[in-house]
């Protein structure tokens, strides 16, 4: 949830999402981030740069726009925020994964979802407090110890 070092805010910034504000209430807390792409790019070239800089697409539901320029980034089991795409203007919803029901939200809504696994989407922001916390304390050492899932 760190606007600086937290896993949606580093995402934002490994695709070049511009003009954020924070998106995705769950439980009465926002945790995610909303913004927008510095161009329109077609469903499978955002879906190729997401391959590139965050892993793999573990799956994706197009419904919605051919194109994909305003997104919301909610790290690990964030598809909860689709119900609430249309009202914060965005076309494209990146997560880690899926509920089942959020198909069909989705689908209903008219809205792209793409997730790129939880355990994927869940390492950058300890990577990037980890850097700071080098920069802020060189004595403290740090080693991030990948432990992928494959979910």
């Amino acid at each position: 949830m760190h606007d600086v070092v937290g896993n949606n805010a580093v995402i934002a910034d490994m695709l070049g999402v511009k003009k954020r504000k924070p998106f995705g209430r769950y439980e009465g807390i926002v945790c995610g981030v909303q913004g927008q792409l510095p161009k329109k790019l077609a469903r499978g070239a955002f879906m190729n740069l997401v391959n590139d800089r965050i892993g793999a697409v573990v799956s994706a539901q197009f419904f919605g726009s051919k194109s994909v320029r305003n997104v919301g980034i909610v790290s690990g089991s964030g598809s909860f925020a689709i119900g609430q795409m249309e009202r914060a203007g965005l076309d494209t919803l990146l997560s880690g994964e899926p509920r089942h029901a959020t198909y069909h939200n989705a689908r209903e809504a008219r809205v792209n979802a793409i997730y790129a696994g939880h355990y994927a989407t869940e390492r950058f922001g300890v990577r990037a407090l980890s850097e700071k916390l080098k920069k802020e304390f060189p004595e403290v050492r740090t080693r991030f110890i990948e432990s992928p899932t494959g979910l």
